[in-house]
């Protein structure tokens, strides 16, 4: 019972922030608004997994923001003319 929780060969004090519920939505919300916190991606037993998904959720982001920015753009200038 005294044993530490292991979780990709890391003791219980080396969990990273995202392997809980709330620790992964306020991880998402965080990189979703820009303040990515990537340096717990390296050295876990799922940077393999973790980084190639962070990569392409980065990109469908910013072509996201990019097509509000364009359709936002659209409309004030067919307001004003």
């Amino acid at each position: 019972m005294d044993e530490a929780i292991r979780i990709g060969g890391k003791d219980s004090d080396e969990i990273p922030p995202y392997a809980t519920f709330w620790g992964s939505f306020d991880h998402v919300f965080t990189s979703s608004i820009g303040n990515a916190k990537t340096a717990t991606y390296y050295d876990h037993s799922m940077t393999y997994l973790i980084f190639p998904i962070f990569l392409v959720l980065a990109f469908f982001i910013k072509i996201l923001l990019l097509k509000i920015l364009i359709a936002l753009m659209g409309n004030s200038f067919n307001k004003n003319y």
